[in-house]
């Protein structure tokens, strides 16, 4: 009899110890997770960030160029008369490189409805250094989370003094031609109307003009025809907003920024989304392919209008902690 219950006695202290071990072991995990998924969140926002920081550096140096004497002097020189004799023109759009690499000193396309060449031509040799800026730029600002390239986003500088837009790619201007900000409202463009083509609101255009770095909403782009947000960074010349450098980054590029490169298969149960707070639009990053029930949810902003959504599926958790039930 006692040893009957000495025996239970010892099953019991065994399987209570078992027990909080096993319970430490899969809190300590479920903690980790949570941790891992802010981890994976602020990744993802650093690459924006990065977006934000290349526009910047790429305006400051468009700033610098702009206010030389030399700029300033609007007499034309021989090279801008030699940019006016290349100028193209194909469905009423007027610029460089517009079906192809014909001005091999610019590395995308220029476009403009702006028939006076001598208007925008002197910026041609500051537009030339655009793509080299934002090469060397990126690589000085790296992350080692950054997993798609920099130059994979579509950039571009649009001049409101001058009337144009300069692509960092080239593009079929033939095909398409990016007539929301080539639109004129009398002589200019308007940059308030123009910018609720790709979903800028009253308090972000407000922001603009005071100098600071906006988010767009999520739209559909018409030119790539897929969802994107647009990171805008103004850019100020003599007091007035001579022009604004925009990236559009794809929701689908911009996933990869929040891919578990250190950890594949617990990306396999994450459902990753993000969600604009202003029109409660959801995006879909990642879902697995079956669910069962999150154990695990995860919610930080990213910027002023969005929202991260992780949910960690239970059979993560299971898999991952299955040795300690065998």
């Amino acid at each position: 009899m006692l040893l009957t219950k000495s025996y239970k006695k010892g099953v019991f202290i065994t399987m209570s110890l078992t027990t909080m071990v096993l319970a430490f072991f899969l809190w300590n995990d479920y903690q980790g997770l949570r941790n891992y998924l802010g981890y994976t969140v602020d990744k993802g926002r650093s690459a924006i960030f990065a977006e934000e920081y290349i526009n910047q550096r790429i305006a400051l140096n468009l700033i610098k160029s702009f206010s030389i004497s030399e700029y300033k002097n609007k007499k034309s020189d021989s090279s801008v008369l030699n940019i006016c004799n290349r100028m193209e023109n194909a469905n009423d759009i007027y610029g460089l490189n517009l079906t192809g690499n014909k001005y091999p000193k610019l590395a995308g396309t220029l476009q403009t409805k702006n028939s006076s060449c001598e208007d925008w031509a002197r910026d041609i040799k500051y537009l030339a250094k655009f793509n080299s800026q934002e090469e060397a730029i990126s690589q000085e600002y790296s992350f080692s989370n950054y997993h798609w390239k920099v130059q994979d986003s579509i950039r571009y500088y649009i001049d409101f003094e001058n009337q144009y837009i300069y692509i960092n790619k080239l593009v079929d201007s033939s095909r398409y031609a990016f007539n929301n900000w080539l639109r004129y409202n009398g002589k200019f463009i308007d940059v308030d109307s123009n910018a609720r083509s790709i979903k800028i609101d009253d308090e972000a255009l407000r922001s603009l003009h005071d100098g600071q770095s906006v988010t767009s909403h999520i739209y559909d782009d018409g030119y790539t025809g897929e969802k994107i947000i647009s990171m805008i960074t103004p850019l100020f010349f003599g007091g007035n907003l001579k022009g604004i450098i925009l990236t559009d980054v794809s929701i689908n590029e911009l996933a990869k920024a929040f891919y578990t490169f250190d950890r594949p298969f617990l990306w396999k149960y994450l459902r990753l989304s993000v969600i604009d707070r202003n029109s409660a639009e959801e995006i879909n990053f990642n879902q697995p392919g079956k669910q069962l029930f999150s154990i695990l949810n995860y919610d930080k902003d990213i910027t002023r209008y969005y929202t991260v959504h992780l949910k960690l599926d239970v059979q993560y958790f299971i898999l991952n902690n299955l040795f300690l039930f065998i």
